[in-house]
């Protein structure tokens, strides 16, 4: 036997007798498989309120990870177990990184394909070269040391940020009021997210709908032209209503607001105090976009939560978050969401003897975009990040319009049962058309300012209150006018303070001086 013939003897003999397994190809599989969710986790420490599904999916990757490749290694026992390690390793970080290279939302069917057809090109490229070149010694070391620092690292990140994220000053919130009522209409608060009032929404769009204050005025609301939010973001501004104050001021070293407005939003504040202590019962209907506002995980006593319609299972909530960095994200997915048909349908569904407070959050006409321009529902809603700045705030426009008409059909179908009800529509704070979230505030403009913080402010107070002017008002004295009117005494009103904060950074806390919201 010559020596070529023995060395080819040799190397077949060793393919042969390649173990199943060793502990680099664990080692590269299994980080790779995890890394994906400890970066998901580590860069929304302060945000998520339920981080133990995202560790369950975590867990269920890793197990599927680890299948495939026995049955990978099943198909490849002629070669190193690490090789076939390195080609799964590189398919994760090319699977979990697809929205790097493409989005996840193309412009047309065609290019959604493409860019699927692309990418698929483009890993079985890279996990090809992986899977040559992963037997070498050196190249694999590298890819499982990489792997695991990152993974380590993303873990320790998330730790550390949510440790902080817990810890600091405690917002101030009152304790209920506990006013006995003379009067217990059923309340319904409905909350349109990002809705601009009439000024800025002709400002912003150069449209008109200040038809839309006319119809609720014609309806017994009161309607203000000049309310303010009193924080740049939801969770504040939705947290400070329901405080009936300014839970977050200068000064003080909170923790995430994500999480302490959590609890407060599910019921957990003087309002929804309040009326439970004069025998109403609290109805919750979140849109369900992320988890901060979806339905509790724990019903306290006999509240209710109208579960969020639609969305495409198991991909909602945070699944649907890690599914667009894939390429299942470049698939056309339903979102969740509740709008006013389904929201009237939960409130039908639970109604009783009690009286009712329902506090309705519609996630509209922020984006995604959910209306056609016949107001019928797109399918699936449009994120639009590749449009242009005219496209989205047309999409933005054509929204409004179906959401007002959505409105006022639904108020007229509470009064027509229900002619007594106190309702309230407001939004929670206005568009961001005119700046972005790295702008330092002291580069904000009265342009800015006031587009962001000018709300949509109508209530339609009982019969005995109804002549009272709300002009002016700031949402954090919704309930304050609301309860006294209830309990037929004078509200004790706070004056209107507003308070800019960077986005995921209430360390940045600054109160807006009122100066300057006036344009030169």
């Amino acid at each position: 036997m010559t020596t070529a013939e023995t060395q080819t003897v040799l190397r077949s003999r060793d393919r042969s007798t390649q173990p199943f397994v060793d502990a680099r190809s664990l080692a590269l599989v299994t980080f790779s498989a995890i890394l994906p969710f400890a970066v998901f986790l580590a860069g929304n420490a302060t945000v998520l309120v339920h981080p133990g599904g995202v560790v369950l999916d975590a867990a269920l990757a890793t197990s599927v990870s680890l299948l495939a490749f026995s049955v990978a290694r099943l198909l490849t026992r002629r070669s190193p177990p690490v090789a076939v390690g390195a080609g799964f390793a590189v398919f994760n970080l090319c699977f979990w990184n697809y929205h790097r290279l493409f989005g996840y939302e193309q412009t047309s069917e065609q290019m959604r394909w493409a860019a699927i057809g692309t990418w698929l090109l483009i890993t079985a490229l890279v996990v090809t070269l992986a899977f040559r070149v992963g037997r070498r010694p050196l190249v694999s070391t590298f890819l499982m040391l990489f792997l695991t620092i990152w993974t380590i690292t993303s873990v320790g990140g998330f730790a550390i940020s949510r440790s902080q994220a817990s810890s600091g000053a405690p917002p101030a919130i009152a304790t209920a009021a506990f006013t006995p009522f003379v009067d217990r209409p059923n309340v319904y608060w409905l909350v349109l997210d990002e809705h601009a009032n009439a000024e800025q929404f002709h400002h912003v769009t150069g449209g008109d709908n200040r038809g839309f204050d006319d119809a609720l005025r014609e309806r017994g609301f009161s309607v203000s032209e000049t309310s303010r939010s009193s924080y740049l973001h939801t969770q504040l501004s939705i947290f400070s209503t329901l405080a009936m104050d300014y839970p977050y001021t200068p000064g003080n070293t909170y923790g995430s607001d994500f999480l302490s407005s959590n609890p407060i939003i599910m019921g957990d504040n003087p309002v929804v105090g309040t009326f439970e202590s004069n025998g109403y019962r609290y109805v919750y209907a979140p849109d369900g976009g992320v988890d901060w506002v979806d339905c509790p995980t724990e019903i306290v006593g006999d509240r209710i939560c109208v579960p969020p319609i639609g969305g495409t299972q198991p991909l909602v909530g945070t699944n649907l978050l890690l599914a667009r960095t894939t390429p299942i994200g470049a698939l056309p997915l339903d979102v969740r969401y509740n709008d006013m048909a389904s929201v009237l349908a939960g409130i039908e569904a639970n109604r009783g003897d009690e009286p009712l407070f329902v506090y309705a959050h519609l996630l509209t006409p922020h984006f995604p975009t959910r209306y056609e321009s016949d107001c019928s529902l797109r399918d699936p809603f449009l994120y639009g990040y590749h449009l242009s700045g005219q496209e989205r705030l047309a999409n933005y426009a054509n929204d409004v319009r179906c959401l007002d008409d959505e409105i006022l059909s639904g108020v007229d179908r509470l009064l027509t049962h229900d002619p007594d009800a106190v309702i309230i529509v407001q939004s929670d704070h206005g568009t961001r058309f005119t700046f972005d979230w790295d702008r330092p505030f002291d580069q904000w403009t009265p342009e800015n300012l006031n587009e962001r913080f000018s709300a949509v402010n109508a209530i339609r107070l009982p019969a005995s209150c109804r002549e009272r002017s709300i002009e002016g008002e700031p949402l954090v004295n919704t309930f304050r006018l609301v309860l006294a009117c209830l309990a037929g005494s004078e509200p004790d009103l706070v004056d209107p303070r507003t308070f800019y904060s960077n986005f995921h950074q209430i360390s940045t806390l600054t109160e807006v001086p009122a100066e300057a919201f006036t344009v030169p």
